[in-house]
């Protein structure tokens, strides 16, 4: 049962109660008169208790009506949140797709430009190799026809040459220097003490004595002790001056000493090699007592080591380096004796020098074989050396001699001619530049100077030819 039901049951009953108890104290109007003023205020209560009831069910009604709006506009407020904050996610995710489609899309734009360029740098890369490749066969063209023209040339000018020499050809083995032979002939048939006779097993080999001692070699004279030393020690005196403090020393040839007697007066001379192909001469060098007093016995000498044997194959083997080199070969009467005198020989003799050695060269007369002297000069100079040329009188030669001194590098060689000589000799001037003047009809034949190479051998032909009376 309602709540207010029971209240009114409680109230009526009350009311009721208290009817029964007045109705006998007041009379029935009066009591009619409460009671309706009663039922009056009661109705008016019940009114106003329904409609407190009814405006309090309203107010909850009305409030139960905005909770139910607020939460259907906090749903669909929540609800737009969530589909703003779908759709700002979609976005969010839209843009970022966009934006990593156009990362994608920019890296591959960047890569196809980079891919392009690469191809383009290795297409200009190409280019400019081909371009280079065809200016270096244009210029390996250019530098070949150049070379073609130039053999050419050289082969024009070695056949002009050639044809100077072809009378050179048809002159005999025999005709070498007649004077010698005849000088020999003549004191053979005269008074004479022969000294040493001997065939070797390269050369006839004749050491008499007359007023003189001579050597003779295949009846061609080598010296005359009356001026041998003018020759020894134009041959030695200048380039061991020039050499600062030279300490080894080879000389190719000499087997009969004398030019080894001029080395060994340099204190600074710590070792000396002699390289001579016929072991004959250095048995009579040290034997023939005139030829030991001739030489001072060099072969005694504890700083001299002999070597019988070729020159080029002592050349063929390892070996020290050497301060000076001294290179008295025979002349280039024969094509094996031109064999010495070759650019090949040469450029060999000079990678045994020292950074500040030098070589000389015996080299014929300038006056009377000036083509084979200057040939030797510029076969020398064809192997990549310097050189200074210088010659002296030789009286027993009949004439003047000529040398050749070369080295790797110019310093080597500077101001050669204003040298002073030391120890003194005895036959040269204390200032070598006399020895280095040649008379101008003598430096004209410079010009016709040839190139003896081991594919050339021409210096033996020239030297028969100029040898003929």
């Amino acid at each position: 049962m309602p709540k207010h039901r029971k209240q009114n049951k409680i109230k009526i009953y009350r009311i009721t109660s208290y009817k029964k108890e007045k109705r006998s104290e007041l009379d029935s109007d009066k009591f009619e008169l409460e009671q309706e003023e009663i039922e009056i205020k009661q109705d008016k209560q019940d009114r106003q208790d329904k409609h407190d009831k009814q405006d309090k069910h309203d107010k909850q009604d009305k409030q139960d009506k905005q909770d139910k709006q607020d939460k259907r506009d906090k749903q669909d407020k929540q609800d737009k949140q969530d589909k703003q904050d779908k759709q700002d996610k979609q976005d969010k995710r839209d843009k970022q797709d966009k934006q990593d489609k156009q990362d994608k899309q920019d890296k591959q734009d960047k890569q196809d430009k980079q891919d392009k360029q690469d191809k383009q740098d290795k297409q200009d890369k190409q280019d400019k190799q081909d371009k280079q490749d065809k200016q270096d066969k244009q210029d390996k063209q250019d530098k070949q026809d150049k070379q073609d023209k130039q053999d050419k040339q050289d082969k024009q000018d070695k056949q002009d040459k050639q044809e100077q020499l072809e009378p050179i050809i048809e002159t005999s083995s025999h005709n070498l220097d007649v004077w010698d032979a005849i000088s020999l002939q003549q004191i053979e048939n005269g008074e004479h003490t022969s000294l040493f006779a001997e065939q070797s097993n390269y050369q006839n080999i004749t050491l008499l004595q007359v007023s003189d001692v001579r050597l003779y070699l295949d009846k061609q004279l080598q010296f005359s002790s009356v001026d041998e030393q003018i020759y020894h020690e134009a041959l030695v005196h200048p380039i061991m001056s020039k050499v600062i403090d030279p300490k080894r020393v080879l000389i190719l040839g000499g087997g009969d000493g004398l030019a080894l007697r001029e080395v060994l007066k340099y204190e600074t001379v710590l070792h000396v090699d002699l390289v001579d192909l016929d072991g004959s001469m250095i048995d009579m060098a040290r034997d023939v007592p005139e030829l030991v007093s001739l030489n001072k016995s060099a072969f005694f000498d504890n700083r001299v080591n002999a070597h019988v044997c070729d020159a080029k194959e002592f050349l063929n083997s390892p070996s020290s380096l050497y301060d000076v080199i001294i290179i008295d070969f025979p002349d280039p009467a024969t094509e094996l004796l031109s064999t010495l005198y070759t650019s090949e020989l040469f450029a060999r003799i000079a990678t045994f020098l020292t950074e500040g050695g030098a070589f000389v060269c015996q080299s014929n007369s300038p006056a009377d074989a000036p083509l084979v002297y200057w040939s030797i000069g510029n076969t020398i100079e064809h192997a990549g050396l310097t050189v200074k040329s210088y010659h002296t009188i030789v009286p027993s030669f009949g004439t003047d001699w000529g040398f050749h001194i070369a080295a790797n590098s110019d310093y080597v060689l500077d101001q050669i001619e204003q040298l002073y000589v030391v120890p003194t000799p005895q036959t040269l001037p204390s200032l070598l530049s006399p020895l280095f003047q040649f008379k101008e009809e003598h430096l004209e034949q410079r010009n016709l100077a040839l190139l003896n190479s081991e594919s050339n051998l021409i210096l033996h032909q020239c030297y028969k030819k100029e040898m003929e009376f």
